[in-house]
């Protein structure tokens, strides 16, 4: 039993109940060790997310097996904040980069790890809690040369039209 979700890898699971209760806290819903949850019959899995904090527990997360997300271990240290896009439901994880080195900062990745999101693609700050608000949405940041092509586009078709 864990005391609280500080630093070891863990999965919730929301869930509604169909029927009477028939589970007690602290029963152990993987009683053969084996990856596999056996959940109770009343219970109807709402939700699941789960967070990885070291490679070797990326494959002891239940959350994928019930429906839900995982949220798997990206190389640099454990997830400061993990939160669902407010547009796609995607996940993302804030991480600490370089953690003591002299490059140290808060970087943002996917749920499945991965290169580092540039900040300036969301619509909100990803490293700051949203809770009680809605979560920030990734949108992307277009490359300069991108952009400059979209705006010669644009201009063309405005020199068109007159």
């Amino acid at each position: 039993m864990t005391p609280d979700l500080e630093n070891p890898s863990f999965t919730i699971v929301l869930v509604e109940l169909t029927a009477a209760q028939d589970f007690a806290i602290g029963d152990d819903l993987d009683a053969a060790d084996d990856g596999t949850l056996v959940l109770p019959a009343s219970w109807d899995v709402i939700d699941s997310v789960g967070v990885s904090d070291s490679a070797a527990d990326d494959t002891v997360l239940y959350s994928s097996g019930l429906g839900g997300s995982d949220i798997l271990y990206n190389g640099e240290f454990e997830p400061l904040l993990v939160f669902r896009d407010a547009s796609t439901g995607d996940w993302y994880q804030t991480v600490t980069v370089d953690f003591g080195g002299a490059n140290e900062h808060i970087g943002t990745f996917a749920a499945s790890g991965g290169t580092e999101l540039d900040e300036a693609g969301f619509t909100a700050s990803p490293d700051t809690s949203t809770f009680g608000s809605v979560n920030p949405s990734f949108v992307g940041v277009p490359e300069p040369s991108t952009a400059l092509l979209s705006g010669v586009a644009l201009l063309g078709l405005l020199r068109r039209r007159r």
